[in-house]
């Protein structure tokens, strides 16, 4: 809850100036509570909108200014003109452009509330980092332009209502929610999807340098064109049929990791597609001139292709006449459940926010001294059964538990002692099976094992009445985030925290705010979570 510590400092400060600006180290801070003002923000100056909606211009915003939008305030500039758009902003209200929005290097924004873009948005310039925080939306009606090493960063949700355009060596980085209503290009830069990335248009990967690293679920309704680029699919990759585009063309390299899945209606290649993974089409198949499937030589990698259209027996694709190599068998299988895409890779942001199987109320996992602890509240009819299964790579799950249901209960909780602790993530699921014999499966939960035995947390008081401490023993300076889950699996507070070598004493005020019973807490670095507690307020 970083955010809330800046709102207390910025409501401190408003509470002594009202529409005054004065000097603060080497620059000039201004507090507009919304007027149409125009400022020019030279190096070291801040503007603080600390209420109400600002109209005006932003005649510069240099290197090393700042503008900090306060909770529940509206920066709404005329115009902020390029080129000199450098500086850097925090958004905790509201920010709207209503005309182009052109940023030159340096630029950076961090979005913790509401950004709207209803024109053209630029990335000029290099050395950008814009970041959409967790609980954060960006909205972009207009194009989108992306150049040179400028980058993007999601963890919560991002709409565009057009086109998407990336050159140069640009990164998007998406950990949650990315839907675009136009086309995506990727001409120079790197997509590394670890969430939700959805077009309603096309997705085009070319210019020979663009680079997609796919970790979770990519779709598209538009078709998939990977003209000249390098993708890796280490998930699920779908090119809908919806609007009769499901076609796939690659005449650049599509990389299919083990145990992944691409689907689409039709699928031609020109290219190269090496890897060990699954691919499920429905209509056309075509391999021609110089493509290749698969490897030569001696290799453990199938690549397993069905194409439940196939005329000819003798061949993998209906139109055959590139290059298949025997590593490349035709396999027929199940159509791939888009739902069951959010395996094995996914970011912690979309994995905490998996709706659960009927009846279920909640289940979600923890670690506790290193031991996975499972919590779950479902109801069901007496005699149905739970089957708690574990899997080491998020696809092949085995039953270690079962136990009854039990009349009037609707909590249950069990806790895996048995489990390999030096596995980096371990996933888990329940199977229900009712008095009818129909099997009903929770979410898929997953937890990281640090291995680092020198990571020590303790949380006090317990139970708590306003706020409580966490002790942290660290082994370095790091960035840690603290998330606070009610018995629902929402997420209530969250906290980026920088702890040092050594010992931590780490103060969640803001815990006061929240209601009455019993709280998880973690603690991860990336999608690491190494530790859990459970805490209750009284």
């Amino acid at each position: 809850m970083k955010t809330m510590i800046r709102k207390f400092t910025l409501s401190a400060i408003l509470s002594l100036c009202a529409s005054v600006s004065f000097k603060l180290f080497a620059g000039t801070t201004y507090i507009d509570n919304g007027t149409s003002t125009t400022y020019t923000l030279n190096t070291g100056d801040t503007l603080y909108i600390a209420t109400g909606t600002y109209t005006g211009v932003i005649g510069g915003f240099d290197y090393g200014a700042t503008i900090i939008v306060s909770n529940g305030a509206t920066f709404q500039p005329s115009s902020i003109p390029f080129p000199n758009v450098h500086g850097t902003m925090y958004i905790y209200g509201t920010f709207k452009m209503t005309t182009q929005l052109r940023t030159n290097s340096g630029f950076t924004l961090n979005n913790y509330g509401i950004v709207s873009l209803t024109s053209a948005t630029l990335m000029s310039g290099s050395g950008q980092v814009w970041t959409n925080n967790y609980g954060a939306v960006l909205n972009m009606t207009g194009d989108v332009s992306m150049t040179n090493d400028n980058k993007l960063i999601n963890y919560a949700t991002i709409n565009c209502g057009a086109n998407f355009t990336m050159t140069g060596s640009t990164q998007l980085i998406n950990k949650k929610n990315i839907t675009i209503n136009g086309n995506y290009t990727n001409s120079g830069g790197t997509l590394t999807n670890e969430g939700k990335f959805e077009t309603i248009g096309s997705m085009t990967f070319n210019a020979g340098l663009a680079v997609v690293n796919n970790y979770c679920r990519l779709i598209s309704s538009g078709g998939i064109y990977n003209t000249t680029g390098v993708f890796n699919n280490y998930s699920y990759v779908w090119a809908k049929d919806a609007l009769g585009l499901g076609n796939i063309v690659n005449s650049g390299t599509i990389y299919n990791a083990p145990n992944t899945i691409i689907h689409s209606k039709n699928f031609n290649n020109t290219g190269i597609v090496t890897g060990a993974g699954n691919l499920y089409f429905t209509g056309l198949t075509a391999t021609t001139n110089l493509g290749t499937t698969g490897t030569s030589g001696i290799t453990t990698d199938t690549i397993k292709i069905y194409d439940i259209t196939r005329a000819n027996p003798l061949t993998i694709y209906d139109n055959q006449t590139g290059i298949v190599y025997p590593n490349v068998v035709y396999r027929a299988f199940k159509a791939p459940d888009s739902n069951r895409a959010y395996l094995p890779m996914c970011s912690a942001e979309i994995l905490a926010e998996i709706p659960l199987a009927t009846n279920a109320n909640y289940f979600f996992v923890n670690l506790f001294d290193n031991i996975p602890g499972l919590t779950w509240s479902a109801v069901y009819d007496r005699d149905a059964i739970f089957e708690i299964q574990r899997s080491y790579d998020g696809i092949n799950f085995d039953p270690i538990k079962k136990l009854p249901t039990e009349y009037g209960r609707s909590e249950y909780d069990f806790s895996d002692r048995q489990v390999n602790t030096q596995s980096p993530v371990v996933y888990y699921r329940i199977k229900t099976t009712g008095s009818g014999g129909a099997d009903k499966y929770t979410a898929t939960r997953m937890v990281k094992f640090s291995n680092k035995k020198e990571v020590t947390i303790h949380t006090a008081p317990n139970p708590f009445t306003s706020n409580f401490i966490i002790n942290y023993q660290s082994a370095e300076n790091e960035m840690i985030m603290i998330r606070v889950f009610n018995v629902s699996g929402q997420q209530k507070l969250a906290k980026n925290v920088v702890v040092h070598n050594g010992f931590n004493s780490i103060n969640i005020t803001e815990a006061a705010q929240l209601t009455n019973g019993m709280y998880i807490i973690q603690m991860s670095k990336g999608n690491n979570i190494f530790s859990s507690n459970k805490v209750i307020k009284q």
